[in-house]
């Protein structure tokens, strides 16, 4: 091969500059288009909370592992069908000894329990639990309260407040399923106060007091492991005991007395946030 001279561009200082510059820019080029070519095998690792809303997003490529690695779970409840039915111990004129009453509606109020005189119907439930045995068993309360006054501008004005402790154990299947099925028992205590005004005895008291015992089974819906719907169905036992008064001194107190037998039944609509 023929040298080329010595004043050929080339030769020249800044063409070699040149020629080295161009290989750099290359191997560059070429670096960058392999990197971006390669599989991206994991995201990069940003800690441990990242690591875990990783996990929760992405088990196993989307799969979800229902209440994976978490123990406390937080939930509310309330009931889309419900019913009871009442035997009473003591009649009041005009009542029959056995009545029967369904409600349909997310939230309603509860006057299914024997009218007004029984309000052992949850509008809304709001519960805690602990996990436990490879998160199959489940144990917690729920706990509800209803306030509510009827008649407001009216001289025979109606105010009750009421509510529920309700401890249960829920035993899951399935664990590691984003499809959990689960049965549940239940006992607890309940009660409820009204205040009325009568024309003649000025503001009457009444007391019930009840216990409840129960139980139901349904499914825990994972959407993440975090979150859950929650669909079943329960049937509950409550014995009222009333005890009616005068709050202004008009008459003595009564003694308590069984009012009913109530056997309520439901469809429950809720969802829980597992920790």
């Amino acid at each position: 091969m023929t040298p080329l001279p010595p004043d050929s561009p080339v030769n020249t200082p800044r063409s070699s500059a040149y020629l080295l510059i161009a290989v750099g820019f290359s191997v560059v080029v070429c670096g960058a288009s392999t990197a971006a070519a390669a599989p991206m095998d994991a995201a990069p690792n940003d800690g441990p909370a990242a690591a875990s809303d990783d996990r929760d997003d992405r088990e196993d490529g989307g799969q979800v592992h229902g209440a994976k690695d978490r123990r406390l779970r937080l939930h509310f409840d309330s009931e889309l069908l419900g019913g009871a039915w009442v035997r009473r111990a003591t009649p009041m004129p005009g009542e029959g000894r056995d009545s029967l009453s369904i409600g349909v509606g997310l939230g309603r109020p509860s006057l299914l329990d024997d009218g007004s005189a029984l309000f052992t119907r949850p509008i809304f439930g709001l519960g805690v639990g602990y996990l436990f045995l490879g998160t199959r068993a489940l144990l917690g309360a729920k706990v509800s309260l209803t306030l509510d006054a009827y008649g407001v501008d009216d001289s025979g004005r109606l105010v009750t407040m009421g509510g529920r402790v309700v401890p249960y154990f829920q035993w899951m299947f399935r664990p590691d399923h984003a499809v959990r099925p689960y049965v549940e028992g239940r006992a607890g205590i309940g009660g409820l106060s009204t205040t009325r005004r009568d024309p003649d005895r000025g503001r009457v008291s009444s007391r019930v007091m009840y216990p409840v015992v129960g139980a139901g089974a349904g499914f825990h819906f994972f959407v993440r492991e975090w979150f859950s719907v929650d669909l079943g169905l329960n049937l509950d036992y409550a014995a009222p005991l009333v005890r009616t008064g005068s709050v202004d001194g008009f008459g003595g107190a009564s003694t308590w007395t069984k009012r009913a037998d109530v056997v309520s039944f439901g469809a429950l609509l809720g969802a829980s946030t597992w920790f």
